[in-house]
C-alpha cells in the first residue's frame, strides 16, 4: 500500500510539473502575442498618421484588442500560478500522508 501511495505521489508530482509547464507555455505565448499585437498596433498607428486621419479609429480598436490580450494573458498567468499552487499543495498533502504511514 505504501508503494501504491508513493507511486500516486510521484504521479501527482509529474502531473503538477506537466501542468505547470503547460500553463507557463500558454501564458508565455499569450504574453508574446500581446507584445506582437502591441508592436503591430504601434506600427499601424504610425502608418495611419502618415496616410489619413480616418485610420485613427482602427488604431483605437487595435489598442483595445491589445489591452484585452494583455488582460487575457495576465489572467492565464494568474490561473497558471493558482493551478500550480493547488497542485503543489496536493503533492505536499500526499507526501505528508505517505510520511504519516511510515
Amino acid at each position: 500500500q505504501y508503494k501504491l501511495l508513493a507511486e500516486e505521489v510521484e504521479k501527482q508530482k509529474d502531473e503538477q510539473i506537466a501542468l505547470s509547464a503547460e500553463y507557463k507555455a500558454a501564458a508565455d505565448a499569450a504574453v508574446q502575442a500581446a507584445q506582437a499585437a502591441q508592436k503591430r498596433a504601434e506600427d499601424e498607428k504610425v502608418a495611419s498618421q502618415r496616410t489619413e486621419a480616418g485610420k485613427a479609429e482602427e488604431v483605437t480598436s487595435l489598442r483595445t484588442q491589445l489591452v484585452d490580450a494583455r488582460r487575457a494573458a495576465e489572467q492565464e498567468a494568474e490561473t497558471a500560478r493558482e493551478s500550480a499552487i493547488a497542485l503543489k499543495a496536493k503533492a505536499v498533502e500526499a507526501t505528508a500522508q505517505v510520511e504519516a504511514l511510515n
